[in-house]
């Protein structure tokens, strides 16, 4: 008989998963009509100067400040790329969310972490605007950690 692992539907380590389901700041969103680029689970967001019923939001640069990170969905039809257009709903995980992001370097547990738009990963606040800190340690490039989302000026 085949080894059989039951109710497996996404990786273990999956990029954009919220650890702590109950705690932190969610924030339902779209995708700025004027955003050209695919957002993928784990793409840091900023905040977007346009009208609507709900957020807009568009990938940030290392130097914006942060809105909050793509979340996973398994519940969406494609959970794992995001465009502009009619049916754009995204979840944002924000202030004190624990989300699982990918490293493009070592880092240091309890160090601050910043974007690197390039890959959607984070590296160890350097020069960009630090969003969250590191709650686990990167050994390499392409490490999955766990970063609470520590969104600064939200005043």
């Amino acid at each position: 008989m085949a080894d059989i692992t039951l109710n497996v539907f996404k990786p273990k380590n999956q990029k954009g998963d919220v650890v702590f389901k109950d705690f932190g700041l969610r924030i339902e969103a779209k995708i700025a009509s004027t955003e050209s680029g695919t957002l993928v689970p784990g793409t840091v967001v900023k905040l977007v100067d346009v009208s609507g019923d709900k957020p807009a939001v568009a990938i940030a640069a290392a130097s914006d400040t942060a809105f909050g990170v793509v979340q996973y969905e398994a519940a969406k039809k494609n959970s794992y790329t995001y465009t502009a257009g009619a049916d754009n709903s995204i979840t944002i995980a924000s202030f004190a969310s624990v989300i699982k992001l990918e490293a493009s370097a070592a880092i240091a547990a309890g160090a601050k972490v910043e974007y690197v738009p390039t890959g959607a990963k984070v590296v160890t606040n350097s020069t960009g605007v630090a969003f969250g800190k590191a709650l686990d340690k990167a050994t390499a490039s392409g490490d999955i950690i766990k970063v609470m989302v520590l969104v600064p000026n939200l005043a």
